[in-house]
This record gives structure tokens, C-alpha cells and sequence, in this order.
């Protein structure tokens, strides 16, 4: 199979949590209990059990009162995945797709992953012990279906298709984002790819703000 692209465009994201639910039902895993600490994002960060997660971002905004940054987050499932190098021989599957996929054995300390990860992103079953992530749905993309999260999207904020196609489509998007009908909410100078279209990763943003205003971690 080809290689392919998850694109998020937070741009078109509601903050429904649509991702969120539909990648804990296809992977069947449980809600997360949390108390309230000041923000909608919840829980408030990845976790054994969940891999995808809605981060709300609230800024003041002068014209407008508040300023919303929704951005779905999960792992990049970078092509040269330097996670597994804290991880156990066979201990993961890095498939035609792009997808990069931790299995039963993939036990380490997590300490250890994270920090081999640009981006934080690997977590821990406290169950299992196992190092979980986003699979990218491979069960689901090598039978020719659609990413859960991307299926349950209702505002086409998280796209799927062939890495090629993706990327075209986002130069095309980003275009029409730092244009004159978005002068009044999106700076046209924040607009940006990431991680850069130099970055060999199979999930990426459309971001229209700066990195960390959307939440997202990463040192690249």
C-alpha cells in the first residue's frame, strides 16, 4: 500500500470531540475519570487510554472577546521513528502506510520513550505495562477504510489520503487561509505547516497560530 497523510486542519475543528470518541471505541478503550481544572480539554492529557485528544486553547482576543484553538492531537508516526530506539527488539511494526505501531512487547520504561520522542507522545497502559500510542488505525487503513477519527470528523478537520495528495492539498488550503477572507481571525504569517513539509512524518497540521498556542508538543 502506498504511503499516506492524516492532515488536521484545526482551522475547521468545532471542538466536538467526534476523534476523541470514535479512537477509544474502535481501540475499546474506557472514558477517563477527571475533575474539572479550568479548561474543556479533557482528560488533560494523553494516556493509557487515550490516543487522540482535543486540545482547547483559549486566548483573549480584542475584537472578538475570546479566541478558541481547537487541534486534535496524536502521535506524528514519523518515518524514521526514534521511540523504538528505547523499545525492545520486535517490539513494533513500522508498515508500508507510514503508520508506526507499538504490539504486546513494546514494554519499557516510559522515561525512556518519551524522551526518545521529539514530541512526548508514547504513554503507558497502567494496566498492561505496555507503551501505547495512536496505531494510525492500521487495522483499519491497510483494509482500504478510513482512519476512526477521520470517519467520525463531521467538518472534515482531519483528512486522509495518499501522502502526495495531502500535501498538495494542504499548500492549496494554506493559500486560501492567508488570504483576504481570513484578515479578521487568522494572521496570514502563522499559517504554517507542521511539522515542515521537510519533516518525514505521516501525520500533520495545518496550524494557524503558533505551535504552542495549539498545545501541541514538539521540539521540532
Amino acid at each position: 500500500m502506498a504511503k499516506m497523510m492524516m492532515l488536521i486542519d484545526p482551522s475547521r475543528c468545532t471542538g466536538c470531540r467526534g476523534c476523541q470518541v470514535a479512537c477509544k471505541q474502535w481501540n475499546e478503550k474506557p472514558a477517563v475519570n477527571t475533575t474539572f481544572s479550568g479548561t474543556y480539554q479533557n482528560p488533560p492529557d494523553l494516556d493509557g487510554d487515550t490516543y487522540t485528544l482535543v486540545r482547547f486553547q483559549e486566548y483573549p482576543q480584542e475584537n472578538f472577546g475570546v479566541y478558541w484553538l481547537m487541534t486534535s492531537d496524536r502521535c506524528r508516526h514519523c518515518s524514521e521513528p526514534t521511540c523504538i530506539e528505547a523499545l525492545p527488539t520486535g517490539s513494533y511494526h513500522l508498515d508500508d502506510t507510514g503508520a508506526v505501531v507499538f504490539n504486546e512487547k513494546a514494554k519499557a520504561t516510559l522515561a525512556d520513550v518519551t524522551d526518545s520522542c521529539p514530541f512526548a507522545i508514547p504513554t503507558q497502559d497502567k494496566k498492561t505495562g505496555q507503551i501505547v500510542k495512536c496505531t494510525l488505525c492500521v487495522d483499519r487503513i491497510t483494509d482500504r477504510m478510513l482512519p476512526a477519527c477521520a470517519q467520525a470528523c463531521p467538518t472534515g478537520a482531519i483528512l486522509w489520503g495518499g501522502y502526495d495528495e495531502m500535501l498538495d492539498y494542504a499548500k492549496k488550503r494554506m493559500a486560501w487561509l492567508k488570504g483576504p477572507a481570513n484578515e479578521t481571525r487568522i494572521k496570514a504569517d502563522k499559517v504554517a505547516l507542521y511539522p515542515g513539509e521537510d519533516f518525514p512524518s505521516h501525520v500533520k497540521w495545518i496550524l494557524i497560530d503558533d505551535r504552542e498556542k495549539h498545545g501541541l508538543k514538539g521540539d521540532v
